[in-house]
């Protein structure tokens, strides 16, 4: 949590508020708006790997986090592998999976989605290092 937000209050308030539902949807997690809350999808949850639920559910949680301050969770100026909004959930979920001691071909398991080319995985997973690498410089 504390890489969601370094501050406790902000930490707090997300797992106070935070709300998980389930939803009949084709794919894994998303959030919605109004009310402000992570979807899961049925199935996924109910055949989905344990850990990858947990890496997207923190995932999601950057998202509402980010909903909170105002940002544009869906700007359709970027692609979505270089949508700054996904590229920070992803290098939450992606540390976190790290520190599990997960291997880097698990980790681009869990980023690929069957509406992602490989060349978009490669992409999305250049671009988590990258901002990882960057807030370890600041």
């Amino acid at each position: 949590m504390r890489s969601i937000s370094p501050r406790a209050s902000v930490r707090e308030s997300l797992l106070e508020s935070a709300v998980v539902d389930l939803g009949a949807f084709d794919g894994s997690a998303h959030i919605e708006i109004q009310p402000p809350r992570i979807v899961l999808g049925y199935e996924y949850y109910r055949h989905g790997s344990p850990v990858d639920i947990y890496l997207d559910v923190l995932h999601e949680i950057v998202h509402l986090r980010q909903l909170s301050e105002g940002c544009e969770l869906w700007d359709s100026r970027f692609a979505y592998v270089d949508r700054p909004t996904e590229i920070e959930g992803y290098a939450v979920a992606v540390g976190e999976a790290m520190r599990l001691g997960m291997s880097r071909e698990q980790i681009l398991d869990h980023l690929t989605n069957p509406w992602m080319s490989e060349a978009d995985v490669r992409r999305l997973y250049a671009n988590v290092i990258k901002f990882m690498a960057d807030r370890i410089e600041t």
